[in-house]
């Protein structure tokens, strides 16, 4: 087992002109030796050493959306001290659901009339909800015109 001067020296040796592919080389040596990953800590100048597993845990914290990302996303600025509380007793699980949705759920409802408040679109867990997008005009005119055809050829009346 090597020691920590040596992976020093190894990494000097590896990039020796590159401290910061030199500080990589130093930690993926001692993740390959002890399996847990240093982090120097933001408040102390202490280190904290986590296991691999916490490192993904940390890592999964720092990739949840926010309320403010959420809010900005959502776009009806309506409740937002209520709303906020709310989405702060949601799991991370359901602000990631709830983030993926939203933008769905928005270009469904692009009259922001119609669209719910936030509060009641939390309350309701609505990011759980079928979309279920409208025809636009050009659409239902073409669903229209077909069926209008479809039926003059099908009449009696239409000699072929």
């Amino acid at each position: 087992m090597k020691t920590l001067k040596e992976i020093i020296a190894e990494a000097k040796k590896f990039a020796p002109n590159n401290e910061v592919t030199q500080e990589a080389f130093i930690q993926g040596a001692r993740y390959a030796l002890t399996g847990k990953y240093l982090k120097e800590a933001e408040m102390f100048e202490s280190a904290v050493v986590l296991s691999g597993k916490d490192v993904f845990s940390h890592l999964r914290e720092l990739c949840v959306p926010t309320f403010e990302e959420w809010w900005n996303a959502y776009n009806k600025k309506r409740g937002r001290k209520k709303a906020e509380a709310k989405w702060n007793k949601l799991s991370n699980s359901d602000k990631e659901a709830c983030m993926k949705a939203t933008p769905a759920y928005v270009a469904s409802t692009p009259d922001v009339t119609y669209r719910k408040d936030p509060l009641t679109y939390l309350n309701g867990e609505c990011w759980n909800d079928e979309i279920i997008n409208k025809p636009n005009y050009e659409q239902q005119r073409t669903i229209s015109l077909a069926s209008k055809a479809a039926r003059i050829l099908s009449s009696p009346d239409n000699p072929r």
